[in-house]
Formats: C-alpha cells, structure tokens, sequence
C-alpha cells in the first residue's frame, strides 16, 4: 500500500503556461484553472503511475518479500528509510548499508546488500515502512502534451454534460510512460 507523505509542492504545468495555452488574459478563471492543473497531474499520475513532480511517499508490506522490494512510482530518487516492527514488536530502521537503490529499472527496485537477509518482523499489518522521494526533475514533454490535450478539454466542456469524449490521444501519448503494476 502506498500512502504520500508530502505532496508536490508545484505543477508540472505553470498558471501562466496553461493560461497562454487556452488563451486566457484575466485573472478571473485562475482558480479553477490552477484545480484543473491540480487534477489532470492526478490523473496522469494514476494512469501512467509515476509522480511527476518531486514528492514523498511512505510504502507499507505486511513483511519483507523474498527477494527485491519493487517499488511502483518511478523514478524513485533515494529511499529516506526502511523502518520495520522487530519481532518483538519494537519499531527499528534498517541501516542503508543493508540494501541499494535500482532506479533504473522500472518498476523500481531495493535490492539486498551482498550477504544480508532481511530481518525478522512481527507478524502485523503494515510491518514494514519505506519512505523515499520520486518525481521527475523535469517533466517530459510527452507527458505535458499530453496534459494541454486534456487540460483544453477539461476548460472547454464544464458545466452541464460535456459535448465530446476527451481525445484517445492524451491516453495514446501518456501509454508510453505506464509502468504496469504487478
């Protein structure tokens, strides 16, 4: 289970470029084009399931798997920490010694250090607690395209009952950055 620990404190997309893109001047659609922004990051990132902006999540396993924990929201930039219930119930952090970072491989992976096991835990939900910051330090283009398609559609059919479907394209640019989840 994944659980953000700290939002993105930006958007992918500027106020100022999503209103040059729809061809706003004033200032008194701002709001809602700012929740637009807010909500079409949301739903690129469920979709393609990668943060796109830099953030903190806490992932939590009832126990440790047998081999390397994969992580579902690259690219994941470093793990702040492993934390775990020992088995007698006493929360600990795991030393960075134990394990390493492969945040090139999608979906992501910490690996065992040579030689190391992973340790007992006690026999609870949740057990085990990783922390670690993703998102991208640049934003691919591909993606932001993809974001403009929808954030035209999004602007041009509040209101009642929208007249059209959002284009297949937004879906056909964003596939190519999905990372399936296992």
């Amino acid at each position: 289970m994944y659980k953000i620990a700290t939002a993105p404190l930006a958007e992918p997309i500027s106020l100022d470029e999503a209103k040059s893109h729809l061809r706003v001047t004033g200032s008194e659609e701002d709001g809602l084009i700012t929740n637009l922004l807010t909500a079409i990051r949301q739903e690129c990132e469920d979709y393609t399931n990668r943060p796109l902006m830099p953030q903190t999540w806490d992932m939590y396993l009832d126990k440790f798997p047998v081999g390397d924990i994969m992580i579902n929201k690259c690219p994941v930039n470093a793990i702040s920490y492993i934390k775990y219930y020992d088995t007698d119930g006493d929360l600990q952090t795991w030393s960075s010694d134990n394990y390493s970072l492969d945040s090139v491989t999608e979906p992501c992976r910490v690996s065992l250090a040579y030689g190391v096991s992973y340790p007992g835990v006690r026999n609870i939900n949740n057990a085990v607690n990783i922390r670690f910051t993703c998102g991208y330090t640049t934003v691919p283009e591909a993606l932001k395209s993809g974001m403009f398609l929808y954030l035209s559609w999004l602007y041009d059919n509040r209101g009642d009952e929208p007249k059209s479907r959002p284009a297949k394209a937004i879906w056909d640019i964003w596939f190519n950055y999905r990372i399936s989840v296992l």
